[in-house]
């Protein structure tokens, strides 16, 4: 069984607070596909996550600096790769865009 990182042994309160902050500090946009991040998302996939841009498998830390909201769908697509294009974009942004028009 794989051991847990810093992040996922945080209080889930506190990870939820740090995420919010995260995510004001950068006016509520994914840092991988550069779409709005909706607070109140029903969806998995679009619902905030935070991103490490360097991955704690790697060394990253927990420091607010390697820190960056992203969808949930987007971050889970990157892994634990510095650089890796995002394969879902086009279905994100489909899902905005209806969104968007309603």
């Amino acid at each position: 069984m794989e051991s847990k990182t810093a992040w996922q042994r945080m209080a889930p309160r506190r990870r939820a607070a740090l995420a919010r902050e995260i995510a004001d500090r950068d006016g509520w946009i994914c840092a991988l596909c550069g779409l709005p991040i909706y607070e109140q998302e029903t969806r998995r996939a679009l619902r905030l996550s935070v991103d490490h841009i360097v991955p704690q498998s790697l060394g990253g830390t927990n420091e607010v600096e390697n820190l960056r909201p992203a969808h949930c769908g987007c971050n889970s697509s990157r892994g634990n790769r510095i650089k890796r294009p995002i394969k879902r974009l086009d279905n994100l942004t489909a899902i905005l865009e209806r969104r968007e028009a309603k």
